[in-house]
């Protein structure tokens, strides 16, 4: 085995979600590499673990089309600085923590250069755009898969794969008291919905109206049904309130968007975007419907390029698919009202969706950080 001195792990995340997975798998690293170097990108929770940060997960965040045009100088200038210096020092390994359209190229770039790599957290491939794996065999010496159907699938195309589990399905579990999130929704022995129509900007302008339209439907059938959006950030707060002034008297709550988990947890229902939130929602066994649009260009490409019918993860997990899904121009209230009636008024259609999911987080739930860091360990010993 390499001396421990020796070991240099650099790495790049570019989400805040990125930011998790690479401080646990920095504090996994370090219980086999006790005087390993850490350097890279990250957010605060790697920094909290010692990584030497080139720079700020930040500065290759991007958020929609104009943010990446405002940013791309940035971010092609930050990568050439990190093939060069990663060239010349040649790592132990390098990891791309997701943000794939970022790493995929400057992992295929070190590679060349001889530095091992790796990725964490597959791109959808399996789901669409295809044609990206081409890419993906140029620049990985491995895969690391949240998702067991993503192991098998890298298999059967010949890239070296470890599957290590998803950390929310260890971090989040259901409440035993769900007490104290309903008296804060003013829910106690009512019916609590939970609405989440997406984390950015772009798709509350979206799904914001649909979903304030189905309250608003929804209150004047089930006048004791309690309604609850939580506000991601400022910039959705905005969006949302803007279209409150749209509609009298809105019988909603909107809570603080640190609250989601907690309420996505003690929701009777959640109506949201797919996404993270779908995936949170089946691990605590929340029955949901999930509603999703984009912009008609992108949906365009998706259809010409997509090879799967559900967009949900928790479709993606089941034997068969149990969440409703209504994408496009599907999404819209007459639809939405029709799907969700026998939801609120049928609490056995409710149940069987939450025993369906609640084989999800099982399924999930490994060590992460420590699979991954053996996983990683084998790759550096190895030959090669």
């Amino acid at each position: 085995m390499s001396s421990p001195t020796e070991m240099h792990f650099a790495m790049v995340a570019g989400e805040q979600s990125g930011d998790y997975l690479g401080a646990e798998l920095i504090r996994a690293l370090r219980s086999l590499y006790p005087n390993a170097h850490f350097s890279g990108v990250g957010g605060p929770q790697m920094a909290n673990e010692g990584i030497e940060l080139v720079a700020p997960l930040d500065d290759i965040t991007v958020m929609g089309f104009d943010g990446l045009w405002s940013k791309l100088g940035g971010i092609l200038r930050l990568r050439s600085k990190l093939r060069k210096r990663y060239s010349k020092e040649q790592p132990s390994v390098f990891i791309g923590i997701d943000a794939p359209d970022f790493n995929i190229k400057l992992e295929a770039q070190l590679r060349r250069v001889g530095v091992k790599t790796a990725h964490y957290v597959s791109p959808t491939v399996w789901a669409w755009r295809e044609y990206r794996l081409n890419g993906i065999k140029r620049a990985c010496d491995l895969m690391l898969t949240l998702f067991p159907f993503e192991e098998q699938y890298y298999r059967n195309k010949n890239i070296p794969v470890t599957f290590v589990g998803h950390p929310l399905a260890s971090e989040l579990t259901v409440p035993s008291d769900k007490t104290s999130m309903r008296i804060d929704a003013q829910a106690e022995g009512k019916m609590l919905i939970a609405l989440l129509p997406g984390s950015r900007r772009s798709e509350v302008k979206r799904l914001g109206k649909l979903f304030l339209s189905f309250i608003e439907v929804a209150h004047e059938r089930y006048p004791d049904v309690v309604f609850v959006i939580p506000v991601a950030n400022k910039s959705v707060d905005t969006e949302l309130v803007a279209m409150l002034g749209e509609y009298d008297d809105l019988p909603i709550r909107l809570i603080e968007g640190d609250k989601a988990r907690d309420l996505l947890a003690c929701a009777d229902l959640a109506v949201l975007a797919s996404g993270t939130a779908a995936l949170e929602a089946a691990l605590v066994s929340t029955p949901m419907i999930v509603a999703y649009k984009v912009s008609w260009l992108t949906y365009l490409f998706a259809r010409l390029t997509a090879h799967v019918r559900y967009v949900s993860m928790p479709n993606h997990l089941m034997s068969e698919p149990v969440v409703p899904e209504l994408l496009q121009g599907d999404a819209n209230l007459v639809n939405l009202i029709n799907i969700a009636i026998p939801y609120i008024e049928d609490p056995e259609v409710r149940d069987r969706q939450s025993s369906a999911l609640s084989a999800i987080a099982p399924s999930l739930r490994r060590n992460s950080g420590e699979l991954a860091a053996l996983a990683l360990s084998e790759l550096i010993e190895s030959d090669g």
